[in-house]
């Protein structure tokens, strides 16, 4: 997992853990999109990371999109996909994930 180190607790897909990530923006080739990433961690450390462990915390699934939840034909949640991406992070960021997934491309 490089800067980020080993383990499940320190995954990369954990958001609390997105300040770690800096050193790998070198990565993306395209300067827009290194611009943008740059952009975004800064605003993350001046304003998330602050307050995050005041955030509620507890194991959250952290990848609830539509491809990891299963619905019923009265298209109620009968069944939930993919715990590989657990973590012990802020609640909200499961609210967070399925948000972006619902808003598409």
């Amino acid at each position: 997992l490089g800067p980020l180190g080993g383990g499940k607790a320190n995954m990369q897909w954990n958001v609390k853990y997105a300040p770690a990530l800096r050193p790998l923006v070198g990565y993306v080739d395209d300067p827009e999109r290194r611009a943008t990433v740059e952009r975004v961690l800064g605003r993350f450390e001046a304003h998330v990371a602050p307050s995050f462990a005041s955030l509620r915390g507890q194991v959250i699934h952290n990848d609830l999109t539509t491809d990891n939840v299963l619905f019923g034909p009265d298209l109620r949640v009968s069944g939930i996909l993919d715990f590989g991406d657990m973590a012990y992070s802020a609640l909200v960021c499961d609210l967070v994930s399925t948000a972006e997934a619902l808003m598409g491309p």
